[in-house]
Formats: C-alpha cells, sequence, structure tokens
C-alpha cells in the first residue's frame, strides 16, 4: 500500500500542469506576432513567467528595446499590447 501511495505521488509530481498548458499556449501566441512584437514577449517572458507586474514587465522590455534600437519607436507601443496579450496567457 505504502508504494502505490509512493508511486502515486511521484506520478502527479511528474505530471504536466497548467503552467505548461498556459506556457504553451502563451507561445503559440506569440508564434503568430510580428517580428518587433516578438522580441518583446521574448524579453519579457522570463519576468512574466516569474509573476512580475505584466504591465511594468513588457513596458521595461519594449523601452529597453527601443532604446538598443532593436524596434522602431513608433511600433513599439502596438507591438508591446501584441505582446502583452500573448504574455496574459501565461
Amino acid at each position: 500500500m505504502r508504494r502505490s501511495m509512493i508511486g502515486l505521488m511521484a506520478l502527479a509530481l511528474l505530471a504536466p500542469g497548467p503552467a505548461l498548458a498556459d506556457r504553451n499556449a502563451a507561445n503559440a501566441c506569440a508564434a503568430g506576432l510580428g517580428s518587433d512584437a516578438r522580441l518583446i514577449y521574448e524579453r519579457a517572458l522570463p519576468g512574466a513567467a516569474g509573476g512580475g507586474d505584466l504591465p511594468t514587465v513588457v513596458k521595461d522590455a519594449a523601452t529597453a528595446l527601443v532604446k538598443a534600437g532593436q524596434v522602431a519607436r513608433a511600433s513599439a507601443r502596438g507591438a508591446a499590447q501584441a505582446a502583452g496579450a500573448c504574455l496574459k496567457q501565461l
């Protein structure tokens, strides 16, 4: 009895949970993003997945990419909104 209980607990810990499903959904959403939004998504992903404040994480990522010349200032707001919509699925 004790062995089967330990086995069931181990299986429960190894089973993919909602976090993995959410990450897959966010990544699927990001696959359809434009290049600027995709850069922002990738830059903001660690902070968003870590439970950071989503608007702040996305804004900081977009600002850093604009300052680095990787995202055009004119497209940054729209790209950040698109990336944020995908990151909300985490």
